[in-house]
This record gives C-alpha cells, sequence and structure tokens, in this order.
C-alpha cells in the first residue's frame, strides 16, 4: 500500500475573474459618486453601489471559497459557499493536461489547468502561474 503525500495546496485566485472586478469596482464608485454628488436619488445610488458590490463579491467569494490540493497519488479540488462540492483524479488516470486563459488573466498570471483523464476533464479553475502546476502534476504521472 502506498502512503500518499501532500505535495501542494492552494485556493483559486482572485485575479481569475478580472472582468468582474473592473466592471464591480466601476460601477460601486460611479454609484458612490451618484450618492455624493446627489445626481439621483439616493434609493437608485444605493442599488448601483450594493450591484457593484455584487460583481465584486461574487468573485471573491468563489476564489476564497475553493481550493486544491496536489499529491503523490491524485488531485482534488473542493469548492463552493452554500454547497461544499469534491472532484478528484487519480494521477493514474491522467492522459494530458493543459493551460487555459484569456489574454487579460495571461496579463495577470493566473488562468485554469485542464487534466485530461480516461473519465473525462478536470478543470482546476482561477491558478497563479497555472504552468507551473500543469508541470508539476504531469511530473508525477
Amino acid at each position: 500500500m502506498t502512503n500518499e503525500i501532500k505535495l501542494l495546496q492552494s485556493s483559486s485566485s482572485v485575479k481569475s475573474r478580472p472582468v468582474a472586478l473592473i466592471c464591480g469596482g466601476f460601477i460601486f464608485f460611479t454609484g458612490f459618486l451618484f450618492l455624493v454628488l446627489l445626481i439621483f436619488p439616493a434609493k437608485i445610488s444605493l442599488l448601483i453601489i450594493a450591484l457593484g458590490a455584487g460583481l465584486i463579491g461574487v468573485p471573491v467569494l468563489r476564489a476564497t471559497h475553493a481550493e486544491y490540493t496536489v499529491t503523490n497519488l491524485r488531485v482534488v479540488t473542493r469548492a463552493g459557499v452554500f454547497v461544499h462540492v469534491q472532484k478528484e483524479i487519480p494521477i493514474a488516470d491522467l492522459r494530458d493536461a493543459a493551460v487555459l486563459r484569456t489574454g487579460l488573466q495571461e496579463i495577470l498570471g493566473v488562468g485554469d489547468v485542464v487534466l485530461h483523464g480516461s473519465a473525462g476533464d478536470f478543470v482546476i479553475e482561477g491558478v497563479d502561474e497555472p504552468e507551473k502546476l500543469r508541470d508539476k502534476i504531469l511530473s508525477l504521472k
């Protein structure tokens, strides 16, 4: 029987959702300006502020409630705020791995690692330096 050794544990990066963060920040501060300058009634300005805060909050919650663990035997992800989902792929079932990212994610140094296994694909979202993670996982095969 082989002992399982934890090699790496980390969480998703908030930087993986840059558009939501930028748009949310813009909407939040626009609503704040509307409130301060009395351009719209206070209720509308507060609604705009809440919308911006929500756009910022969703990627932050997703990133802070998602983690991945790489061991010598498997890769495990755990995610969820209210409902927790755990997925895993044994290293023995791993066929290949790839990195997916948008242009903005590339500038920020984040991306998704897609693991191709015998039972299907497995995605680790929002990883800082995804090439290093992919290479680390492929080195275990």
